[in-house]
């Protein structure tokens, strides 16, 4: 599974009225499953040090997102944040980068 299919489950699940989370949860992961989740972005071509790296961490929420409503942007977005937590394992994300997923989880969709 790839990063574009991923993205394609995440609007078929919103036109469905389901969450992101559910789609996660529909793939096996559930909260506090790092590693599954972990193993999934590997295989979806997701460095494992993506969170080492600012630009890159903004540059694959761009582009997971791209196209989403306002609303689903939120709902990514917290969604997100929990799951960098996960993988960073439950230390505080950088500071630039939870600044980064406020402003964008506000922004308007495009």
């Amino acid at each position: 599974m790839d990063l574009e299919e991923i993205r394609q489950r995440l609007l078929s699940a919103h036109q469905e009225g389901r969450s992101p989370a559910q789609v996660f949860k529909d793939m096996g992961i559930a909260p506090g499953e790092g590693e599954k989740l972990k193993s999934l972005l590997l295989q979806a071509g997701v460095e494992e040090d993506l969170l080492k790296d600012q630009e890159a961490v903004k540059s694959f929420i761009e582009g997971l997102t791209q196209g989403f409503t306002p609303e689903m942007r939120h709902q990514m977005g917290q969604l997100i944040q929990g799951i960098a937590r996960e993988i960073n394992e439950g230390r505080p994300l950088p500071p630039e980068i939870e600044d980064f997923l406020e402003r964008w989880m506000q922004k308007q969709g495009e």
